[in-house]
């Protein structure tokens, strides 16, 4: 059954924010969206969304565009225009499901879930999840394992990447892998504009482990990825997002330039820290400086024990020996502990 299409309408103060918005939604949404004409608030009619940086009373249409959470009402002004975007085809996605009484409609782009457009070397957030901590030895590489091993059993049709990005000399601890391409050749491609040669040699590049996940050898080393413009990385994200339906990034701490690129582009953000004062401190100081500049949903955990004094928002979860185990030669989740099923509920 065909998709309605969904009118729109946008009231934002800031015109060149108006502008650059609806130019976006021509240019890559014309198949879902028809901008209207502006009009006066109760002209807007019963089949059409307002989008606007007031609230609007209680028509149920109105989705408020704001610097602050303000509720499901309201769409994050902190984000890029593919993720405004992309809430907003997730909305027309429920109301096609509504008008249609359960009939599936026409499935969108591989890997979006919501049948949102990719723009031409666009990125869609979704397909990217960002584990992060501001200190090492938070257990993120353990987090991150287990987290990329429950997804991948939850959705075994999926391609499912875990991207290390970190010049990790002992990555086969964890995986295993026989081919002679590594991240670093994928930039490469990408610079000399022979990026086709990626997808061509996907399935040599990308080894799927026997957990399902895909595993690419790290960059040779991180100034490959710290030295690209952030048109150039944005590019080579792009990439990925054509490739794989999602990405788990197990980011290293130590190059805060590339990190602080990288963040603002998942649509979900993993933080862990320590159960000590400094890794407390630390991350505080992160989210001050950093916080504005993540539109994705940010989940805090804390590991080691007991709940932290300073930061009370975050999930708990220990930190003991046992949570990795040794099969066939190589570290996995053990997924019979605690930690995983802990894990689990938070996916």
């Amino acid at each position: 059954m065909a998709k309605q299409m969904m009118k729109v309408r946008i009231r934002i103060k800031d015109p060149y924010y108006t502008e650059k918005l609806s130019e976006y939604l021509r240019k890559y949404c014309a198949d879902r969206i028809v901008l209207q004409e502006d009009a006066a608030a109760q002209d807007i009619l019963q089949d059409e969304y307002l989008i606007t940086d007031e609230a609007a009373g209680s028509r149920e249409r109105t989705l408020v565009l704001s610097f602050e959470d303000a509720g499901e009402d309201c769409i994050s002004a902190l984000q890029p225009a593919d993720q405004i975007v992309s809430e907003l085809m997730e909305l027309a996605e429920r109301e096609d499901m509504r008008i249609n009484a359960g009939v599936n409609g026409e499935k969108g782009i591989k890997g979006s879930g919501q049948g949102d457009p990719v723009p031409e070397n666009g990125l869609i957030a979704d397909h990217f999840i960002g584990i992060y901590s501001p200190q090492g030895g938070s257990g993120k590489t353990t987090f991150a394992m287990t987290l990329a091993d429950i997804i991948a059993g939850q959705r075994p049709g999926e391609r499912i990447l875990y991207w290390m990005m970190e010049d990790f000399p002992e990555w086969n601890v964890y995986f295993e892998s026989n081919s002679r391409f590594t991240m670093s050749d994928g930039i490469y491609w990408l610079l000399i504009g022979a990026q086709d040669e990626f997808g061509m040699n996907l399935d040599r590049i990308a080894v799927r482990q026997r957990n399902n996940v895909c595993f690419i050898r790290p960059c040779r080393s991180n100034r490959d990825l710290a030295e690209l413009s952030d048109e150039e990385l944005g590019r080579f994200m792009g990439l990925l997002a054509e490739s794989f339906d999602l990405v788990i990034c197990d980011m290293g701490s130590a190059w805060e330039g590339v990190n602080s690129r990288i963040l603002p582009l998942c649509g979900r953000v993993y933080l862990l820290y320590r159960d000590m004062a400094a890794g407390s401190c630390r991350l505080e100081a992160f989210l001050r400086e950093e916080r504005s500049r993540i539109p994705g949903r940010i989940t805090l955990i804390q590991t080691g024990g007991g709940r932290s004094a300073v930061i009370r928002d975050a999930s708990i979860l220990p930190r003991r020996p046992g949570v990795l185990i040794w099969e066939g030669g190589r570290l996995v989740p053990d997924r019979s502990s605690n930690y995983y099923e802990r894990v689990r509920n938070l996916v």
